[in-house]
């Protein structure tokens, strides 16, 4: 696990280059119980099973 401890104006979602698609468009800080929820459903399980492994560190 790793905890982002920089500024804000570090984090930069700009698309990929070559065309690719972008995976992401937007970001925001939202508590971890909530991931599961914004994710599509294909990935909530995974999301489920990371936030229930990782609970432990939030603060």
């Amino acid at each position: 696990a790793y905890r982002f401890e920089g500024d804000e104006s570090e984090i930069a979602i700009n698309p990929p280059p070559g065309g690719h698609t972008a995976e992401f468009d937007e970001w925001a800080w939202r508590p971890m119980r909530e991931l599961p929820e914004l994710i599509v459903p294909f990935k909530r399980k995974v999301y489920e099973q990371v936030v229930e492994a990782f609970q432990h560190l939030v603060r």
